[in-house]
């Protein structure tokens, strides 16, 4: 045990000051530059003006915009205009045409109300099956597909079993 604490100090003592005055000469002596604004353009045309200002890239990820053309930036992080240190990664969102809409849990909810939220978020009805229930009413959701919580695109079914009069036989 001493002997690995004999180590430890020792490496503390020798190595921790190089590594520290590593990493302070690493970044203060790295250039300056400002960060292009690239909202508005394609990802071939923006990926250019990062390279050239010696910047890297990562595409954080895509959003619905129905004004963009698909594959467009419609943000970045850090924001146009700012001062980074050369070689920071520039985080890009591209527009994407395809609207993604998260399923709501229509279970227990009135069929007529669905029809509506389903209209309002733009996915369409599927099937409609009908079940025997006890425990909900008559014309109310007891499950559907896809769950609640799913992100799904826009215009995507969505099938809902209805609940129907409880006194039939179940199957």
């Amino acid at each position: 045990m001493r002997r690995f604490l004999l180590i430890l100090f020792l490496f503390l003592i020798l190595f921790l000051p190089l590594f520290i005055n590593y990493l302070i000469l690493r970044y203060t002596t790295l250039p300056e530059v400002k960060v292009p604004d690239l909202t508005g353009l394609s990802s071939e045309e923006a990926i250019p003006y990062l390279e050239k200002s010696g910047l890297k890239w990562k595409i954080a990820g895509e959003v619905y915009d129905r004004i963009l053309s698909e594959g467009s930036i419609v943000s970045q992080k850090p924001e146009g205009g700012r001062k980074v240190k050369a070689g920071r990664e520039i985080r890009l969102v591209l527009s994407s045409r395809v609207k993604k809409v998260i399923v709501p849990n229509f279970i227990g909810r009135p069929v007529s109300q669905v029809e509506v939220v389903l209209k309002e978020l733009g996915l369409r009805l599927g099937e409609k099956l009908e079940e025997p229930s006890l425990e909900y009413e008559v014309g109310t959701v007891i499950s559907q597909s896809p769950s609640p919580e799913t992100e799904v695109e826009g215009r995507t079914p969505v099938d809902l079993t209805i609940a129907i009069s409880g006194t039939e036989e179940i199957r």
